[in-house]
């Protein structure tokens, strides 16, 4: 077994020396030189030309650890040199345990060794000052050299010998690039012309994974496409998520960070500097340093993509179960332990902004001539103050706890369990141990976040940092035990915010990350402004518009860049076409689910990116055009003013004064006195057919017909002698023969499609005098009428003609009781709201289960 991991050791070791020569040699650097035997790669030359100096032949020497261990580098050239003693080159990257890593290359100690001779001053610790190159320069021109390597044919030689030297190499390079021009083959006579600007992102995002950083930069320069291609993709971030040892990217090796657990105690601080580290860097090269030189005791994955996740997931929460039982938080659950790990990185930021600024310590000396066994300061964190590293450091953790709560239900049941025990007031330690943890909590939360909860948060906040107020090792005030007699207090006011910032800063910065990555989905406007609708990104396929671009981009790729054979779903239409064409070897026509005239393949599409000016044109035009006209029609239909318009003046009410109200009481009272002597009815009061019948009237005339016996209509043919006449059962309440039937409440319908909307209005029958040779219209037969209220002559007639009129119109007619201004009971239910109480399911998504909603699959 131990035979087994020592080859592996050592050949993770030449691996990482083999990348390292590779990229010094296909990358070089201007004015270094490498060259490499392959019977011995761990002793190399290294010719390094600075600008006014003569060649300078370096030897290095790796040790088989490398790069755990420094490789320790001679100079063969004489020179003469402030950090030069003999062939002895003194840096502190390579003799000094503080100022090496594995994090560095031979890249950057070749670079690192040509900034002592290419610079015009050096610091100098052993000693103090600076030392200016200007005249050491010049004086190793004149030294005499004679070293010559065997292995990469370097030659000593004179200033003028360096300087006949490089305009050959110049010479050579031009004659190398003339001799490759004329070899080339020759361009055919007779070829397709290709546009570049219509190459698809899926071949330029290939393209630019093969090129170098320095080749990517000058891209990115030369052409704008390329550098939105890489702000969209991250490229240039993804290509630094990799193990800070091996070298090993996220696509190869798991990567996490090294953990340390700080304090003494039960409950310890999870600390990391969120160095990335492989798996095998952490156990089977035994790496337990960042590239600070922090010390870490575990190793933490971490989810990098959703690809990375999958392979990392199980090791991410024995990783956690394991961190939380020696950080002293016992067997809890996961989130617990990210909770816990986050709230202390806040911590850890906020108690560097309330530390007073000390004075810097000395760096690690090149050579300590005075103290030689002196020893190095202790390595800092690097996350103690706010930087970019330190929020992508808790973004890392949230992006775990994200991940493991989408997988996990049980994680999110448990922060909504927690926060609703803290609103419901049981916010004692036993049950809210840490405030900061709740805070974490809130970021996979279900439970609304209100104003009320909010101001508990900050009230327990305030209320427990009164025992941190009066501790010595807290903020000790231990004045702020007295209560002054005032109802206000300055200075307690002052010295209680003063010494609870920290918690007031870690309320701040977990609010503002919530709303950062958890906005609040607040209820939408009905009718948003025209700028929010021209803001919003929209489909050239298909007009559709989108919340945000990443949902423009998901919906293309969905709808019109989806390949129907095999499902893929690629960025371009130009990238479905080469898919096709290469994989299934099919042509793409046109772009599937497009306007017509949007079917194309012209133009280039990439969320809003390719869109012809003209079409934006067009786009705008309309979008600015529908909206003003959507909002005249919901003037005209609600006749309200549109936004920013003066609204109509309100109509005053008519206020009577005493005088008028006593001279309209009295012209009401003679009304009454006038119609008592006349023998008629109470002005403003009907009387009811029925208010005559008397108290004691059987209830059996409730079950006889309320209409009369039918008389004989005048001018009525006589009976037919072939048909005898028979009496026909009726019954008890039905409407008898010779009276017109009750009308229909919505009016009769159209027949063959003739409405009698189109007929001429009836004329009123009042106004109209009796047929000649007929008798009065009868008005009360035998005490009976036909359901018309009783009053003077005519009103029947003109009740009736209305009725008809408004069945015409389609108009529905008002019921009884509200004509009379009755039904006071159901005027004052219209007031009642219904209120919905459940807060998970709608009401139709618990009407749809009901069983005669539910969706039965038809019989095949």
């Amino acid at each position: 077994m131990s035979n087994s991991s020592s080859t592996e050791k050592l050949a993770l070791h030449k691996r990482r020396l083999l990348c390292d020569l590779a990229e010094l040699q296909e990358q070089p650097y201007p004015h270094i030189q490498l060259h490499v035997d392959e019977s011995n790669i761990l002793k190399v030359c290294l010719v390094l030309t600075p600008p006014g100096w003569i060649p300078i032949h370096l030897t290095v020497m790796f040790p088989p650890e490398y790069p755990l261990l420094a490789p320790y580098i001679h100079t063969d050239t004489y020179i003469s040199h402030p950090n030069v003693f003999g062939n002895y080159l003194c840096a502190s990257i390579l003799n000094t345990a503080a100022g090496w890593t594995p994090a560095y290359t031979l890249k950057d100690v070749a670079i690192q060794m040509l900034s002592f001779f290419t610079s015009e001053t050096l610091e100098q610790d052993h000693g103090g000052g600076t030392v200016s190159l200007l005249s050491v320069r010049n004086d190793n021109r004149q030294l005499p050299q004679s070293f010559d390597c065997e292995r990469c044919e370097f030659k000593s030689g004179t200033w003028a010998d360096a300087k006949r030297a490089h305009r050959k190499r110049l010479q050579e390079a031009v004659a190398f690039e003339e001799a490759a021009a004329a070899a080339a083959p020759a361009k055919p006579a007779h070829h397709s012309r290709q546009y570049l600007t219509q190459m698809p992102a899926e071949i330029l995002l290939t393209i630019i994974d093969t090129l170098e950083f320095r080749d990517l930069t000058a891209f990115a320069q030369a052409w704008t496409r390329v550098s939105d291609l890489i702000a969209q993709a991250d490229i240039v971030r993804l290509r630094e998520l990799q193990c800070f040892c091996t070298k090993a990217s996220f696509n190869i090796a798991k990567l996490g960070v090294g953990v340390s657990l700080d304090g003494k105690g039960a409950n310890k601080s999870i600390e990391s500097e969120f160095d990335l580290l492989s798996e095998e860097g952490f156990g089977k090269l035994g790496i337990r340093k960042s590239v600070h030189g922090i010390n870490f005791s575990h190793w933490l994955p971490l989810p990098i993509s959703q690809r990375h996740w999958a392979q990392v997931r199980g090791d991410a929460k024995v990783k956690l179960t394991q961190i939380g039982e020696y950080a002293g938080l016992g067997r809890r659950p996961t989130i617990d332990v990210l909770a816990a790990f986050m709230n202390d990185i806040v911590v850890r930021l906020n108690k560097h902004v309330e530390e007073p600024a000390r004075p810097q310590a000395a760096a690690w000396p090149t050579w300590d001539m005075l103290d030689p066994w002196a020893e190095p300061p202790a390595p800092e964190s690097t996350l103690r103050h706010a930087s970019e590293k330190a929020i992508e450091s808790y973004l890392h953790l949230f992006h775990m706890l994200v991940c493991c709560a989408t997988e996990d239900r049980e994680l999110v049941e448990t922060a909504n369990r927690r926060i609703r025990v803290f609103a419901s007031g049981q916010r004692h330690k036993s049950v809210c141990p840490n405030l900061g943890h709740l805070l974490v909590y809130l970021l996979i939360s279900d439970v609304e976040i209100t104003e009320l909860l909010r101001k508990d948060i900050i009230t327990e906040a305030i209320t427990r940092n009164v025992v941190w107020l009066f501790d010595k090792r807290g903020a000790d005030m231990p004045d702020l035990s007295y209560l002054e007699p005032d109802a206000e207090s300055p200075y307690r006011l002052k010295r209680t915010f003063e010494g609870g910032r920290t918690s007031y800063r870690l309320l701040m910065f977990s609010e503002l990350f919530r709303r950062t990555v958890r906005p609040a989905m607040g209820k939408k406007r009905a009718h948003p402004d025209v700028e929010d609708i021209l803001a919003r990104p929209w489909c050239y396929y298909c007009e559709r518009d989108f919340e945000d671009l990443k949902l423009l981009i998901s919906h293309q790729k969905a709808k019109h860049f989806k390949c129907d054979r095999c499902g893929r779903r690629l960025n371009t239409a130009g990238g479905l076409s080469v898919h096709l064409n290469q994989v299934h070897k099919e042509t793409l026509d046109h772009v599937e689910n497009a306007l017509p005239n949007r079917q194309g393949l012209d133009v280039e599409i990439f969320g809003m990116e390719g869109i012809p000016a003209d079409i934006l044109d067009q786009h705008r035009n309309r979008i600015i055009q529908n909206f003003y006209q959507a909002q005249e029609d919901r003037r005209v239909a609600t006749g309200n003013p549109l936004p920013g318009q003066a609204k109509p003046p309100k109509k005053k009410l008519k206020m009577e004064t005493s005088e008028e109200l006593k001279a309209r009481l009295a012209d009401h009272r003679a009304k009454v006195a006038a119609a008592k002597a006349a023998g008629l009815p109470h002005p403003g009061i009907s009387v009811s057919p029925a208010a005559g019948a008397p108290a004691n009237a059987s209830p059996g005339a409730f079950n006889n017909s309320p209409y009369p016996p039918p008389q004989a209509p005048y001018g009525a043919a006589p009976a037919d002698p072939q048909f005898p006449a028979h009496a026909q059962a009726q019954a008890a309440g039905a409407v008898p023969p010779g009276y017109p039937q009750p009308g229909f409440p919505g009016g009769p319908g159209a027949f063959n499609g003739f409405s009698p909307s189109a007929l001429p209005a009836r004329p009123n029958s009042g106004n109209l005098a009796a047929p000649p040779g007929l008798p009065q219209r009868p008005q009360n037969a035998g005490g009976y009428h036909n359901g018309g209220p009783t009053g003077q002559p005519g009103e029947v007639g003109d009740a009736i003609d209305q009725i008809i009129r408004d069945a015409e119109l389609g108009n529905k007619t008002k019921r009884s009781d509200e004509a009379d201004g009755g039904g006071g009971e159901r005027k004052a239910k219209k007031g009642a709201r219904m209120v919905y109480s459940d807060e998970n399911v709608s009401p139709e998504e618990r009407m749809s289960q009901l069983p005669r909603y539910a969706w039965v699959p038809p019989v095949s």
